[in-house]
């Protein structure tokens, strides 16, 4: 019998109905956050961080150990301004033997510290940073690269080792996306390193003349970029620290072993920039938690002048166009 002039099955109707919309709206947002483009698609290592308090705004794969190819030249770089002025002259006192070279040094060549870096760290020049690594290191490569390893150490970095000062593939020559970026981020606290990278374009008049080219796709090209190294290997890919500020916020974007080195660096900025919840421009605001990103920070910075203990980092945090070279650099 019918009661109250509604059959079974409308009941039942509705009661399916009810289960169904309980069952299909906290559906609905996993949907929409899965839908939405990720950073760096084309990289299989990825990470940006805010450059102030390093607090780790994305990453993905960052902490595996992969070749980084030229990136190594950042630490290079750093140690040779740690370890001698920039007045200091590099000598080369042989033929410079490696491929490719990529500035064209030449034994009997002169050029003070501050000028080679500029064709270590514009034209990724594997021939500069030998002649760096042998001038500053009073003849030994192998000291030098003993230093890259002990400024590795003081810096925390966890997954990083070094068997040479230019980057190019060697067995047990390895570094994290997320230790790359504690080394650029300390690269961009030197003035005199940080000034090189920002620069397209260097001339010297030594005899003879040098013209240094930046490799770096974004340079130039995205709007705030100011450095810092381009990478390409065989077994690295290409390789890419980006760095730009924006709003009184610098970002640091790396990326490895990506298909397009320049876009995916761009959308890692992108991503940073686009989250007004961090940087000095949002100290009054509270925080977002967004789902897909992380409470991370990196582990340490230079150390104080004086003091060969890493600074620890502290801070609050928040839950976290291009061209493509294909010659090694």
């Amino acid at each position: 019998m019918v009661q109250g002039g509604q059959a079974p099955g409308g009941v039942l109707a509705r009661v399916l109905m009810l289960v169904v919309g309980l069952t299909v709206l906290p559906v609905a947002p996993t949907l929409a956050l899965a839908d939405e483009p990720r950073p760096a698609p084309g990289a299989h290592a990825a990470i940006v961080v805010d450059a102030a308090s390093g607090a780790v705004l994305y990453e993905r794969n960052a902490r595996e150990p992969r070749h980084p190819a030229s990136l190594t030249k950042m630490i290079t770089a750093l140690v040779a301004v740690e370890r001698a002025p920039l007045d200091r002259i590099v000598r080369v006192t042989h033929p410079i033997v490696v491929t490719p070279v990529l500035i064209g040094l030449e034994q009997g060549d002169e050029l003070p510290l501050g000028e080679a870096l500029y064709g270590l760290l514009l034209n990724s020049g594997n021939d500069a940073a030998l002649a760096i690594a042998e001038s500053v290191g009073d003849g030994s490569i192998e000291r030098f690269v003993g230093w890259m390893n002990q400024t590795a150490e003081r810096l925390g970095l966890q997954q990083t080792h070094f068997k040479n000062p230019h980057g190019l593939d060697a067995d047990g020559h390895l570094a994290s996306a997320y230790d790359m970026a504690i080394i650029g981020r300390a690269l961009m606290q030197q003035p005199a390193l940080a000034k090189i990278v920002a620069q397209d374009r260097h001339e010297f008049d030594g005899p003879p003349r040098w013209v240094f080219r930046t490799r770096n796709p974004l340079l130039g090209n995205y709007d705030g970029v100011d450095g810092i190294k381009t990478g390409f290997d065989d077994l690295a890919g290409l390789c890419l620290v980006a760095t730009g500020t924006r709003d009184g916020r610098r970002a640091i974007a790396v990326v490895m072993d990506s298909l397009d080195y320049g876009h995916d660096a761009a959308t890692l900025l992108d991503y940073a920039f686009a989250d007004s919840h961090w940087g000095p421009t949002a100290q009054d605001k509270q925080p977002r938690r967004t789902a897909g990103t992380r409470l991370a920070m990196l582990r340490a910075d230079l150390s104080a002048p004086g003091d060969e203990r890493p600074a620890q980092l502290i801070g609050s945090l928040r839950p976290g166009a291009s061209s493509q070279e294909r010659a090694p650099s």
